[in-house]
């Protein structure tokens, strides 16, 4: 696992560092039990370890959600990228680069 890293999200110029944080996951897991079928909710992940990130790397991040979901929005890799970032954070196992 990489969870102390930070995975870069690029999407056409737009670039997203994001981190691991118990604070996004706890986020995470309240709002999935409240409204476990939100679609939103994999966008709201990104969007709190995208700050997270930011905030490790002494990068500003001055969005809203709400301007964070307009950034991504035209990229329809958008999740798939960070889902490819997520499992790169949390290690698929032996495959990884020494």
């Amino acid at each position: 696992m990489e969870l102390l890293k930070t995975k870069l999200v690029k999407l056409g110029e737009l670039e997203f560092h994001i981190r691991y944080s118990n604070r996004a996951l706890l986020a995470h897991l309240n709002r999935s039990k409240k409204d476990p079928d939100n679609m939103e909710l994999s966008i709201y992940y990104f969007y709190d370890l995208s700050k997270a990130g930011a905030k490790s790397e002494g990068l500003p991040f001055k969005h809203s959600f709400d301007e964070f979901y307009e950034l991504i929005d035209p990229y329809p890799d958008a999740m798939e990228k960070f889902n490819q970032a997520i499992t790169e954070l949390f290690g698929s196992g032996g495959d990884k680069k020494k």
